[in-house]
């Protein structure tokens, strides 16, 4: 039996930028390089539209972002996650009250996999979005229960050439 890998083509395609947007220096020094020295043949230019608490995000230390096949932003932040949709946020954030929220406001990672269901990663357990009810639904390791998250801390999430959902753990592995 072959190991199973995450091709980093793979979770680069969705988990776009994940880690970069720690910093705002280094995403705009990113987008200066891109947009300062265009090639010959090309002379468009590309278009930014700075996003920030002021237009609605929950916080300004942004974790991981991924555009969904729905064309939706998401953007998981240290106060929640965000889904931005060309206008506005919809922020969504743990309830103790609510089962079905979330089960961390801190995220840790998003993937969106082949049948367009998007996972959440926290450091309080993996959720799987409904995308009809609007709320989640949380997986949480439990030490008595054999084929659980091996670690609630959720650090990457990708796919292999199946249907397999692979998540990483802190102190726990896949």
């Amino acid at each position: 039996m072959q190991p199973v890998k995450c091709h980093p083509s793979q979770r680069a395609k969705h988990s776009v930028w994940s880690g970069l947007m720690r910093s705002p220096f280094a995403a705009l020094v990113i987008l200066a390089n891109s947009t300062t020295s265009p090639l010959p043949a090309q002379e468009s230019r590309i278009g930014f539209e700075h996003l920030s608490i002021e237009q609605g995000l929950s916080q300004s230390e942004v974790n991981c972002i991924v555009q969904d096949q729905e064309g939706f932003i998401w953007f998981g932040t240290q106060d929640g996650l965000n889904r931005y949709d060309g206008y506005t946020f919809t922020v969504y954030r743990h309830s103790p009250s609510d089962s079905a929220s979330i089960s961390d406001n801190y995220i840790t990672a998003l993937f969106e996999d082949r049948y367009g269901t998007l996972w959440i990663g926290t450091q309080n357990g993996l959720n799987r979005f409904n995308r009809e009810k609007e709320n989640f639904q949380p997986y949480l390791h439990s030490a008595s229960l054999p084929g659980t998250l091996s670690n609630n801390f959720v650090s990457s999430i990708c796919s292999d050439s199946g249907t397999s959902v692979l998540v990483g753990t802190f102190g726990g592995g896949l």
